[in-house]
């Protein structure tokens, strides 16, 4: 029921403006940094770059930020129009404008498919110096969720020959790899254990390892989304074969794919039979280990997602137990949203807050057998119980601790923000 209800809309009703705006913006950054290392795609980035009449990111970024700043800045609520100055700006920032606007809103197909439309286009041109932001969370979204529609259509419309897989290229390489790389290694530099999943040389790595001591922290990386239809579709039965497919096996009618769960306790059978020989310090005997999906999209840091994979993961433990492994230090599976990361990276790189401690509270919090343990005045309290005890990883921590500005926002954005090219 909690999936059902939440999957459709939870990304557009329950957010924070503000932490979505810092890892919107960093992530965006995170993605022309990687572009800009590579040589080759050099020519794909300037046909980006040449669309928007800007010569590189910063001026792109310089131009988008003040529509995100006036989001930001907005002391009361009602309608946010942004007046663009007759100076002699005005051409070129009405005509970068007018690539991210729409002319009326009326048709209801606008509305459909997961406001689709809407979130490529999250301004209303109202007259010829006017634009009136639609719906403030597309706009800001548009940051970064955007640029991957907006090097989409750039791509499509090269020639054959010069088209890159840009899916690819963006959702694994660069997600699933870069992203979480440099946060990993930013937060525990000169700390720990660590292995990137590139430099495991076994069948089945994770996209990162981890040790501190006896405690082990496999992370499987999945930048995924529900398709659109599915998710406004109201119907579970939808939902948790999408899920399942994209989290757990994918059967494709001639064999099963391992996905993130099923990944995970594949590698936890190796860690538990002492297999893994790149780490030789593992002791199957006395580790710790705690699996983590990192997700890429807010679509699915949705209420019950978690319990859901835990499930799964149980049928898995059970299988391992049916083999004579000891699964007694085997924590259940935290899903982790990538912008929670992003979020309180300082925090967990200072030892404000310990990674093993707080995944255990959130178990803990989580753990329907807690429930069980507990007295309740009447039926109401007890349903309030269960719908807290359904909360995503990241509604958890940021109920449970104060968030910051990162400071690699501060180093890299404000210039961009205080003096932007728009």
């Amino acid at each position: 029921m909690a999936i059902g209800s939440s999957l459709p809309i939870f990304d557009i009703t329950n957010y924070n403006i503000g932490q979505i705006f810092i890892s919107q913006i960093l992530r965006a950054i995170y993605l022309f940094e990687f572009l800009e290392e590579r040589k080759e795609l050099k020519p794909f980035l300037q046909e980006f770059y040449n669309r928007f009449n800007v010569d590189g990111y910063k001026e792109y970024l310089g131009k988008i930020l003040p529509i995100s700043g006036s989001i930001i800045s907005i002391k009361k609520q009602g309608n946010i129009n942004l007046v663009v100055n007759k100076d002699e700006k005005f051409d070129a920032n009405i005509d970068f404008l007018n690539k991210l606007s729409v002319e009326h809103i009326s048709d209801e197909e606008e509305f459909q498919d997961d406001f689709l439309y809407l979130r490529a286009n999250p301004l209303l041109r109202i007259d010829g110096s006017t634009f009136q932001i639609i719906f403030p969370l597309f706009a800001i979204e548009k940051n970064f969720n955007g640029l991957y529609f907006l090097l989409k259509e750039i791509n499509d419309n090269l020639p054959e020959e010069k088209q890159i897989k840009l899916r690819q290229l963006i959702t694994y390489d660069f997600s699933e790899k870069y992203v979480l790389y440099k946060l990993l290694e930013n937060i525990y530099r000169k700390k720990y254990f660590k292995l990137k999943g590139v430099d495991i040389n076994i069948s089945g790595a994770p996209d990162y390892y981890m040790r501190n001591e006896n405690t082990v922290f496999i992370f499987e990386s999945k930048d995924i989304l529900i398709n659109a239809k599915i998710k406004t579709s109201y119907d579970f039965n939808k939902y948790e074969k999408a899920l399942k497919e994209k989290l757990y096996i994918y059967n494709d009618g001639k064999k099963e794919h391992p996905k993130a769960v099923k990944q995970l306790s594949n590698f936890i059978e190796k860690l538990l039979t002492n297999s893994f020989i790149e780490d030789k310090r593992s002791e199957p005997n006395s580790i710790k280990i705690y699996p983590i999906i990192v997700l890429h999209n807010r679509q699915l840091d949705i209420i019950g997602l978690n319990n859901l994979i835990n499930i799964w993961f149980a049928k898995e433990l059970e299988k391992l137990k049916g083999k004579s492994l000891s699964i007694k230090n085997v924590r259940n599976i935290t899903i982790i949203n990538i912008d929670t990361l992003i979020i309180f990276q300082e925090q967990l790189k200072f030892g404000e807050i310990k990674l093993e401690k707080i995944l255990d509270e959130y178990q803990k919090w989580i753990n329907k057998s807690e429930l069980e343990d507990q007295k309740f005045k009447n039926q109401e309290e007890y349903f309030s119980a269960i719908g807290n005890s359904l909360v995503s990883f990241n509604m958890f921590i940021f109920n449970k601790y104060s968030w910051k500005t990162p400071k690699e926002f501060v180093d890299k954005a404000y210039s961009l923000i205080k003096k932007p090219s728009a």
